[in-house]
């Protein structure tokens, strides 16, 4: 398969995901994941407005170097959900995964919401 395609089929696969979950879920918010090969990144979207409601990512922590990937995703996720704990105001929103399986540095982040508090 050319790099063309993978880029073409990668992005195709993106936009099912998200089209499924706007779908289902119109008026919620979306969470977006994006997973590069060295950092992860997620913010907290409000699609209807065009803003950003929350980030963080683990180019922002500061953190000692001796931690996987996946340890940094689980703090990634941690900070985020305090930052949207910080809000006041109840949310409820679908995670954007991408076009990654729910696996590894994706479900780390999103185990680290969970443990700070928001019901996902």
């Amino acid at each position: 398969m050319k790099p063309e395609d993978k880029r073409k089929h990668r992005q195709k696969r993106a936009y099912r995901v998200r089209r499924k979950l706007r779908e289902t879920s119109p008026d919620r918010l979306r969470l977006s994941i994006f997973r590069s090969h060295q950092h992860i990144y997620a913010q907290l979207i409000d699609d209807n407005q065009g803003i950003t409601l929350a980030a963080a990512s683990d180019a922002d922590i500061k953190t000692d170097n001796h931690l996987t990937k996946t340890q940094k995703a689980h703090l990634v996720g941690r900070t985020l959900g305090d930052k949207i704990k910080r809000l006041k105001k109840p949310i409820s929103f679908f995670i954007d995964r991408g076009p990654h399986a729910y696996h590894g540095r994706v479900k780390a982040l999103i185990e680290g919401l969970r443990q700070s508090g928001l019901k996902i």
